[in-house]
């Protein structure tokens, strides 16, 4: 594993509105300093968190409180070798276990690169791991929160850097496509809501 992979680049010397002109090497890697808050409007509430290190594990932690059955989606919004752009969302219904299994032997992937998101759904909630190193966790949110304070991460405003840029691995498309051919999917269009 390459220590100098990331998905999430910015441009510290440049302010909001910015064109950074792009050029490889010009961005450094962003990371989220472990802050979260709980959005709502009518009718729902969120947790959003700026996930520092370890995304695929917080995931699962969060998906541990909803109720299973779940499903998988994963969301690719740039076409990587050997597989489409769009949705693809599990087949059939799976538990906790086969989601853990599932996205523990891709984590570096779904960590690293910036091509995609992945959801993991349930009747009681869903919980969204995006391209720009935010979770969102739909569901319980006092319990989500509590359990995240448990991890160390505070009350805070967590945030995309602007400028940013997202980075996509050639290293990383032969395990893209092999994710999506691990399991049966039902495949889609991208929707305008898949970016949280």
């Amino acid at each position: 594993m390459d220590a100098g992979l990331y998905k999430l680049g910015y441009f510290p010397a440049l302010s909001p509105g910015d064109d950074p002109g792009y050029e490889p090497g010009t961005d450094e890697a962003f990371r989220h300093d472990g802050t979260f808050a709980v959005d709502a409007g009518d009718g729902w509430s969120r947790l959003r968190v700026g996930v520092p290190r370890a995304g695929v594990e917080l995931l699962l932690n969060l998906a541990g409180i909803l109720e299973g059955p779940f499903k998988l989606l994963y969301i690719v919004f740039a076409r990587p070798i050997g597989i489409e752009s769009g949705r693809y969302e599990s087949a059939g219904w799976l538990s906790l276990g086969e989601i853990t299994e599932t996205l523990n032997a891709y984590a570096e992937m779904l960590e690293r690169d910036g091509r995609h998101a992945i959801w993991v759904m349930s009747e009681t909630g869903q919980v969204i791991y995006d391209q720009h190193e935010m979770l969102f966790f739909y569901g319980p949110v006092a319990t989500a929160q509590e359990l995240i304070e448990t991890l160390g991460f505070i009350p805070g405003d967590p945030r995309v850097p602007s400028p940013h840029v997202h980075h996509y691995h050639d290293v990383y498309d032969s395990q893209s496509e092999a994710f999506v051919r691990s399991r049966e999917w039902l495949w889609s269009e991208l929707r305008e809501g898949d970016d949280p």
